[in-house]
């Protein structure tokens, strides 16, 4: 089950974090920031350690130091889960305020 457990959130994992690291690399092409693409980085290396995390899961490739080095347990992979999702949830547009009080006088 906790086998199941990891794959399943190592899934996820990769999935948010390929999507970030695309955006970053999207933000880093329009504004040329050398943050996006740090952060983009950051994220790109998140996403390929959950790849090889399912990849040890599944013992495709046979080599027990392999398996050893890149099988997470469900707790870690939580963890990191966990911290995309709060900066996803960093990323959501909020709705400026009613009555235009988001906008400078002049």
């Amino acid at each position: 089950m906790a086998d199941l457990l990891a794959v399943a959130v190592g899934v996820v994992l990769a999935v948010f974090a390929s999507v970030l690291a695309a955006l970053a690399g999207a933000a880093w092409t329009r504004f040329r920031e050398g943050r996006f693409l740090l952060v983009g980085l950051a994220f790109l290396i998140v996403a390929v350690v959950a790849a090889l995390a399912i990849v040890a899961e599944f013992d495709i490739t046979g080599a027990t130091w392999f398996d050893e080095a890149f099988t997470l347990e469900p707790v870690p992979l939580a963890l990191l889960l966990v911290a995309v999702l709060l900066i996803y949830g960093a990323m959501v547009r909020r709705n400026p305020p009613a009555g235009g009080a988001h906008h400078a006088r002049t």
